[in-house]
């Protein structure tokens, strides 16, 4: 009731000096322990939600893991429309990279496209450059970013099964998490390993031909293996994560129960899984004191796992980004 009195008064003050105050939460794990925040953040989220002041603006910003576990907020989805996620969509990540090749190589990238495209596509394409305010990022149409994207990476290795695929469907699902969208960090850091394997080994193996990155190297074992290693670590070591550590650790290295994983498991296998987990590391506080319920929530939420229907019936699935750390 005082923070709110104090609000209203400061409220009128802006008011007459026709003044506008926008307040920002951030690095709010940082202020309060995890198991705190249904106590703390949800009345300021509430707060915030039903906000009366006129010239104050809050803004939240709010860990993915710890907002989706969240209590006492009667109804989340009614906040869906004030939410703004973070996590990046296909086009949405292709047209950052793509300004970001656009603003420094200047024509040269240019030149390099035109005669891998149809001369209508070329031109559309300059177009949208020019355009005032577009500052080099192409918007979110797929027939403009996707046959960028190919000639960029230039095309896939033949499948087994004969499908035919490209570098735009496939770089995406060797970066996706669990719900389909992308973050940035392990992006960058697959770029950045398969730039690495490619000067060191394209002399012998020849798989970039005439594009500028080649997509075999972006996609191979030991380069998307890389690209999670420091995502996976940032994850682990925010509070209340510490669950995530020891599942990816186990998982990865084989260890007990663990041995039995799939890419998809009922629910059944992915409890046993789970609780040899948590048997493991009974030792750990964080650890104990949670449920295996608990512990497939921290997994969702993070995006490293999804839950799917089977008729009735429970599945799970880890996302493609650590097929290949997991060895599933």
């Amino acid at each position: 009731m005082k923070i709110e009195k104090e609000l209203e008064v400061f409220n009128s003050e802006l008011k007459r000096n026709d003044q506008r105050l926008i307040i920002t939460f951030d690095r709010l794990d940082n202020i309060v322990k995890p198991y705190l925040w249904n106590d703390i953040v949800s009345p300021l989220i509430k707060l915030c939600m039903k906000f009366r002041w006129s010239n104050i603006f809050p803004k939240l910003f709010l860990r993915r893991d710890l907002y989706d576990r969240l209590g006492n907020l009667t109804n989340k989805n009614s906040f869906k429309t004030r939410v703004i996620d973070l996590e990046w969509s296909r086009n949405e990540i292709y047209s950052y990279f793509l300004k970001v090749v656009f603003t420094l190589s200047g024509d040269k990238f240019k030149q390099y496209l035109k005669p891998k495209l149809t001369l209508a596509n070329f031109t559309l394409i300059e177009k949208r450059l020019r355009k005032k305010g577009a500052r080099n990022q192409l918007p979110l149409e797929t027939n403009l970013i996707q046959p960028i994207i190919n000639a960029f990476f230039g095309s896939p290795k033949p499948k087994p099964n004969g499908k035919q695929s490209s570098a735009y469907e496939d770089l995406y699902r060797n970066i996706q998490s669990a719900d389909d969208t992308v973050n940035l960090r392990p992006f960058l850091d697959l770029l950045k390993h398969a730039v690495m394997e490619q000067k060191k080994e394209d002399t012998e193996k020849k798989y970039r031909k005439d594009s500028i990155l080649g997509l075999a190297y972006c996609t191979s074992k030991s380069v998307r293996r890389e690209a999670v290693l420091q995502y996976l670590s940032d994850l682990w070591t925010e509070q209340g994560n510490e669950f995530v550590r020891y599942f990816c650790e186990d998982v990865s290295a084989n260890k007990g129960k663990a041995a039995q994983k799939r890419s998809k498991m009922d629910e059944k296998l992915f409890e046993i899984l789970l609780t040899d987990i948590k048997d493991r590391h009974a030792d750990v506080p964080s650890v104990a004191k949670n449920t295996i319920s608990d512990f497939k929530q921290i997994l969702i939420a993070n995006k490293i796992i999804t839950p799917y229907m089977v008729g009735n019936k429970n599945r799970y699935r880890f996302a493609y980004l650590y097929s290949n750390y997991f060895g599933v």
